[in-house]
């Protein structure tokens, strides 16, 4: 396998990287409640794709032993724009309803999960996976796809409900930001699931990554 990022990986990444920024500045200025976005949107935008390109490297590190390491930090760093997208859909909904609690806090959060899904679903067939050129039937890849996410929206729903509903804020937090741990809890557990399901299920029948053709950039020693 070669140990070498390339440019398609470190630009993909970079896109990722100022998108995820783009969409946690706001909920996270919602949840502390200081609105000094500008600064968090440019050290975010510098910032996040920094860490996400070491995130590359120590995947491909990890992967001299494991391969599966290098596919997991591109689906970890996809996975937190998802959250981003669903955590903003969510915040979004409650700010426009006014509604903290209650039974509408599951579809709001169905909703904003529904919505990174959309975006998961491209970022992980045609990068962190690579399963442009799957040789499995695309029926049983989408109906597979949609089993193992529906699993995903039950279990991120359910906990998300459960905690933010059932379970009183704990150290003085608001409503507002305990809901968002509940989310975040929630979001956790689900990224642990659909990366196996993913991996094991969905995307086995990917051929060889595209990676090994691109022009290394970067080693790792």
């Amino acid at each position: 396998m070669n140990h070498m990022l390339n440019k398609k990986d470190v630009g993909i990444v970079i896109i990722i990287g100022i998108a995820t920024a783009l969409v946690w500045v706001p909920v996270l200025t919602v949840v502390a409640g200081r609105p000094n976005a500008p600064l968090w949107f440019i050290l975010g935008t510098i910032g996040v794709p920094i860490i996400f390109i070491f995130g590359l490297l120590l995947g491909k590190f990890l992967s001299r032993w494991k391969e599966f390491w290098y596919r997991f930090a591109k689906y970890s760093a996809v996975g937190f724009l998802n959250t981003g997208i669903d955590f903003a859909v969510f915040d979004f909904l409650i700010f426009v309803t006014g509604i903290q609690i209650g039974g509408f806090i599951a579809l709001f959060k169905g909703i904003g999960f529904a919505m990174g899904l959309i975006n998961s679903y491209f970022w992980n067939k045609y990068w962190a996976f690579e399963a442009r050129n799957s040789t499995g039937s695309k029926i049983r890849e989408f109906v597979v796809f949609s089993i193992v996410t529906a699993i995903g929206i039950a279990l991120n729903v359910s906990i998300t409900a459960l905690i933010a509903n059932y379970i009183h804020p704990p150290f003085g937090l608001s409503q507002l930001a305990w809901d968002n741990v509940a989310a975040a809890i929630a979001t956790l557990s689900n990224l642990v699931w659909n990366f196996v399901g993913y991996h094991y299920l969905v995307f086995k029948f990917a051929g060889p990554g595209a990676e090994e053709e691109e022009s290394p950039i970067a080693g790792v020693a």
